[in-house]
């Protein structure tokens, strides 16, 4: 019965891993404070309309990469 199970193990971690992480993306791709908005009609969604907001946000975290690598890999 044991050498049923032990292998059978890694089949159901890898059935289970697909739906868990799909849970984990649902739950953080509907933030409330969401960068890309619907159009004011409510057609589509439109990405340009915080670009301001999301290049400063993307500028930042280069910048906070860089130097994290400066700082910890001289």
């Amino acid at each position: 019965m044991l050498s049923f199970i032990v292998p059978n193990v890694y089949a159901v971690v890898g059935i289970l891993a697909p739906y868990v992480l799909y849970l984990i993306f649902k739950s953080l791709r509907y933030d409330k404070d969401d960068l890309v908005v619907k159009n004011i009609d409510g057609t589509g969604i439109d990405p340009f309309t915080n670009f301001e907001r999301q290049w400063e946000d993307l500028a930042h975290n280069r910048r906070f990469y860089k130097a994290f690598l400066l700082r910890h890999y001289r």
